[in-house]
């Protein structure tokens, strides 16, 4: 097992100190929260394992490995990002799952003040959008489902096999199109640009529907993760503006919603081990990564941080998908019930043992397969006519 679980940390760019703090947590802190449930252990052995062998030198156990680009005091991001490309690679490659055959065309949108954005469409075989407006071989449009990948605003991509599985997966099983957006990532490119970029997406989808065979009707965004935290933006953003392209639903999975640390759930995270503090560490990090700064001001910025705005009313419909062992599930929380309380229609919805990470192990649990199916059934009902919702009969 520890050989097919070479990358699971790695991908979590603690560093080595992060790595060492955590081993010690996990000897000394019970591996058991009652509060918030124990962990899959699936999910547990691949910790253990991952662990042993960062720290041990390999499946042999001897030496330490060389320390991560991440280890560095001005870490080289471009080799960040390989090694984290690597470690999506080979972790996916061990799960043997097949990828899914869908057709891919690729689109630039131009982003005014802002770096042009690559977009890339996944449709279901057969699909191919064209001139004549054709979405599907009977010449019908799809509905499209425009997604952010996840990496903590510095990495990932749709080139990840991970996040490439899934938007294929959702296509073809689905029957949508997936617009995977390429967005810039920091430190390169800090706040507003992926936001800005993001919204320059939707309209352009909007704008090029005949062109793309896309039914600008049946619109969902999605995001995992930091792009979960895009995806709220961006639709918060379009909902507030009157002229703003409309779109039919969000679907955030373990979404960073708030920059800050005041709806963190450091102890979902107590079945792992991990020390609150080596959590606001990282989490401070990717905040200041971000945007520049750990001002109060910018953390607290709507744009930034969704959970903060307190204009939710004309917000579309919302599916929130969370990690029962991941701190990032007291933001998901604290935006359904926020949602709820401005009359937005809500659902949430509760991995339990589950981590921040797992979701992506659809070749080894069957908490991410059945995730991946959830979230594939919600995205089926793009192609059913909306439903009204009414209040239940007062008595």
């Amino acid at each position: 097992m520890v050989s097919k679980i070479r990358a699971f940390l790695g991908r979590l760019n603690l560093g080595r100190r992060g790595l060492r703090a955590l081993v010690w947590a996990r000897k000394t802190v019970p591996s058991r929260a009652p509060a918030r449930g124990a962990l899959d252990p699936v999910v547990d052995q691949f910790l253990s394992a991952r662990m042993k062998e960062r720290l041990g030198g390999g499946p042999g156990g001897t030496g330490e490995q060389p320390p991560s680009a991440w280890d560095a005091p001005n870490p080289d991001m471009e080799a960040v990002r390989r090694e984290a490309l690597a470690a999506d690679t080979e972790i996916f490659a061990l799960q043997n799952t097949p990828m899914p055959a869908v057709d891919i065309a690729e689109e630039t949108v131009s982003v005014p003040g802002f770096p042009d954005v690559r977009v890339r469409l996944y449709r279901p075989l057969g699909a191919a959008g064209d001139a004549g407006g054709a979405g599907t071989a009977g010449g019908a449009r799809l509905p499209v489902l425009v997604q952010f990948y996840g990496g903590a605003f510095r990495q990932g991509g749709y080139d990840y096999p991970n996040f490439d599985y899934v938007y294929r997966s959702r296509a073809a099983d689905a029957g949508i199109v997936v617009a995977a957006v390429d967005y810039a990532r920091a430190p390169e490119h800090r706040f507003p640009t992926p936001v800005r970029q993001g919204a320059a997406v939707l309209r352009w989808l909007f704008a090029e529907a005949d062109r793309l065979g896309v039914d600008p009707c049946r619109v969902a965004v999605g995001g995992q993760s930091a792009g979960g935290n895009i995806a709220a933006s961006v639709v918060n953003t379009l909902a507030a503006s009157d002229a703003g392209p409309r779109v039919r639903m969000q679907v955030l999975e373990v979404p960073l919603l708030d920059l800050s640390d005041r709806h963190k759930d450091f102890g979902a995270v107590a079945a792992l081990g991990v020390p609150a503090g080596l959590l606001r560490t990282e989490r401070k990090k990717v905040a200041s990564m971000y945007m520049g700064t750990l001002s109060s001001r910018a953390l607290a910025d709507p744009e930034a941080s969704p959970l903060r705005n307190t204009n939710l009313w004309n917000v579309p419909e919302t599916y929130l998908f969370m990690a029962a062992n991941d701190a990032l599930r007291g933001d998901g929380q604290a935006y359904l019930e926020r949602l709820r309380a401005a009359g937005v229609p809500a659902a949430g919805f509760l991995a339990l043992g589950q981590t921040h990470e797992s979701m992506s192990f659809t070749g080894w649990t069957a908490a991410a397969r059945g995730w991946q199916a959830a979230v594939i059934g919600i995205l089926r009902t793009l192609h059913n006519d909306p439903q009204p919702y009414s209040a239940p009969p007062q008595e």
